[in-house]
């Protein structure tokens, strides 16, 4: 089947379908899982609230519109969407680790649930992912590209992808590539550039501890000199890291981090002292632009998983223009994951067989490498 985004997503599902090959088996509770009546339930992991909330509030516009445009049903079933916040109002952090555990906890305790969307980036399945395997729930991040969640990521040999299943059952797929790749982009586009010193920023959290992490593997690797690596501080300190990093005389600066409290202040200070070096920002930065000053937007070379909306095919940029009725802000690129990501589901219910379903009869089908062509 053809839809909105113009990925192939069967290599990402055969990769997941091997690991679970290798491990066997379905658990001990697998008959249990049979859902019961005819209404089945998504849960859709976002937040309301700080950073990533515009990006959120995109993705899930994509998904109801998924379910709009397959009459809220797959099969025989009628279909309900439900939304959780991962976020804690009033936290300016992209997710929040108790939020998203209590409301994976949710998900599987509900038995008309068959999966569940999320986290939307920046590392939070690391904390979904241990509840629904255990529960054989099917998890679909729109967005999340943590290296580890499915491969070891270099430099971190004990980040393995097998501490996020207890049960031994990989359930999870993505709709990004994984940040390993994000970190090759940031120090070859730093390498290219003419840099052969940088300095590495980032935040402890786990997307921006394990990208700084992969990018200063590859950057010594690739021969540049790695002359320091920070947390990014509370806005009171930005001041004096910036004047630390740009006293060492790199010859770029590379942010791994999300959107911290002293975030805009370091990279607002980092550019008003040395407006000639460049600075490179992780995808987070990028999709939350806005959350840094308009000075460092325009001198910022950031990368980010989505493309722009014109190089998605007509089908894409159909339900962009349907979302733009609704609600303009909603219509952009990252609405087209939220669509697949319920799209997704839905076609592995169907392909799941006739009634009863069970979560891992759609979790089967959802590994399948020919599912779905996105």
């Amino acid at each position: 089947m053809r839809s909105p985004l113009n990925t192939v997503l069967a290599p990402l599902a055969l990769g997941v379908a091997l690991l679970a090959g290798a491990c066997g088996g379905d658990g001990p509770d697998a008959r249990s899982a049979t859902v019961p009546g005819r209404t089945l339930t998504l849960y859709s992991s976002l937040p309301r609230s700080g950073p990533s909330a515009p990006m959120a509030r995109a993705v899930l516009a994509g998904q109801r519109r998924a379910l709009a445009d397959a009459g809220g049903r797959a099969g025989p079933y009628k279909i309900r969407l439900v939304p959780l916040d991962s976020s804690k109002p009033g936290d300016e952090r992209a997710w929040d680790p108790s939020q998203v555990a209590k409301g994976a906890g949710r998900a599987v305790d509900d038995p008309t649930t068959i999966a569940y969307l999320g986290e939307l980036d920046l590392g939070g399945s690391a904390i979904s992912l241990p509840v629904t395997s255990s529960e054989n729930v099917l998890q679909v991040s729109p967005a999340d590209g943590l290296t580890s969640l499915t491969r070891i990521p270099p430099a971190r040999p004990r980040a393995t992808p097998d501490r996020l299943y207890p049960e031994g059952l990989p359930n999870f797929l993505r709709l990004v590539p994984h940040d390993l790749l994000q970190a090759r982009a940031l120090v070859r586009w730093a390498k290219d550039s003419g840099a052969r010193r940088v300095w590495i920023a980032g935040d402890p959290g786990v997307y921006g501890d394990e990208l700084a992490a992969q990018v200063s593997h590859l950057a010594r690797r690739s021969g540049m000199a790695v002359l320091g690596e920070d947390l990014v501080p509370d806005p009171d300190g930005a001041a004096e890291l910036a004047q630390s990093i740009v006293a060492e005389r790199p010859d770029a600066a590379i942010y791994t981090g999300d959107v911290e409290r002293g975030t805009a202040p370091l990279l607002d200070a980092l550019t008003a002292l040395d407006p000639e070096m460049p600075v490179f920002a992780s995808s987070a930065v990028t999709q939350a632009a806005r959350s840094v000053g308009p000075a460092v937007r325009g001198r910022l070379h950031g990368v980010k998983p989505a493309f722009p909306v014109a190089h998605y095919p007509r089908s894409g940029r159909r339900v962009l223009r349907a979302l733009a009725r609704e609600d303009p802000a909603t219509a952009r690129a990252e609405a087209l994951y939220g669509y697949e990501s319920v799209a997704l589901a839905l076609d592995a219910i169907k392909a799941a067989g006739p009634r009863p379903v069970t979560r891992v009869a759609v979790r089967r089908a959802a590994l399948e490498p020919r599912l779905r062509r996105s």
